[in-house]
């Protein structure tokens, strides 16, 4: 349940923006690919990483689904210990 996550990053100064950015730089990826990929436009990647905007659960599945990876690792979301 969303409710019961915390937002955990893997340095105290990163954004989930910055998350974004990096993982897509580490895919060798523009925003436009990335843009085309979420079906958004390059600007709205751009806003995301500069966290101006943020991302909907549908788009943060479809980062994970690309890049075959957890979607809380993109959204910068984890469940409670214990």
């Amino acid at each position: 349940m969303l409710g019961e996550l915390t937002l955990v990053t893997e340095s105290p100064n990163e954004t989930v923006g910055a998350r974004i950015m990096r993982l897509r730089k580490d895919k060798s990826l523009t925003q436009q690919e990335l843009a085309e990929r979420l079906g958004v436009s390059q600007p709205v990647v751009s806003d995301c990483e500069h966290d101006v905007i943020g991302l909907d659960s549908e788009r943060i599945v479809q980062l994970a689904q690309n890049w075959e990876s957890p979607q809380m690792r993109f959204s910068g979301w984890r469940s409670p210990p214990g």
